[in-house]
């Protein structure tokens, strides 16, 4: 098989398994910190908003293995040389717009469902009525506060680290990449806890 295809089989294998070690520590931070408690179902699994922010981790994972890729690149051929610059530059941009995206836009729109959820609990209260089809329509996660954000930033710079072991064969980088991740995960349930005991 080609080395090009192993390579980007490889890739979406570790982009496939940092979303999901993204996915596992959200859906557990959620359901045994933050809402203790309450059952976990398949729709949690895909769930938006939370710690640590998918998006952010993904996204960033993908800027440092691209980089990782392109910045050799730039000395091996002369006449690529603006084409992976402004590979460079259009990563650089997809990364950052993803990363405000998800602290900006994104959480404006949470906030002004969580209004918007309040509104129809005062017009319920006050008028006697039955919303509770209006309110399951209202989708109250959707962004990210900076922690969340900042979470999925390490999380993906930690998981790129782990892939360029692994390519590279290094065995040290993979083993301290992999002792970085567990220590944070295990620091981010320590955080997130604190955060919900305040």
């Amino acid at each position: 098989m080609n080395s090009g295809i192993i390579t980007i089989l490889t890739f979406l294998v570790f982009f496939a398994l940092t979303w999901c070690i993204s996915q596992t520590i959200k859906c557990c931070s959620e359901h045994f910190i933050v809402k203790r408690g309450t059952s976990l179902t398949i729709k949690d699994v895909f769930s938006d908003g939370g710690y640590p922010s998918t998006h952010s981790c993904t996204c960033v994972e993908v800027y440092i293995i691209s980089l990782f890729y392109l910045i050799p690149a730039l000395n091996k051929t002369s006449d690529m040389f603006y084409v992976v610059i402004a590979l460079i530059i259009f990563e650089s941009a997809w990364c950052f717009t993803t990363l405000r995206d998800a602290v900006g836009v994104r959480l404006s729109v949470q906030k002004n469902a969580e209004v918007l959820e309040k509104t129809i609990d005062s017009i319920t209260s006050l008028h006697h009525l039955d919303t509770s089809d209006l309110k399951k329509e209202i989708k109250i996660k959707n962004g990210h506060y900076p922690l969340e954000v900042f979470g999925g930033v390490i999380l993906g710079i930690i998981c790129s680290f782990i892939y360029i072991g692994a390519i590279k064969g290094s065995f040290i980088i993979s083993v301290i990449s992999f002792l970085t991740l567990v220590i944070y995960i295990i620091l981010s349930f320590v955080i997130l806890k604190k955060r919900k005991n305040n």
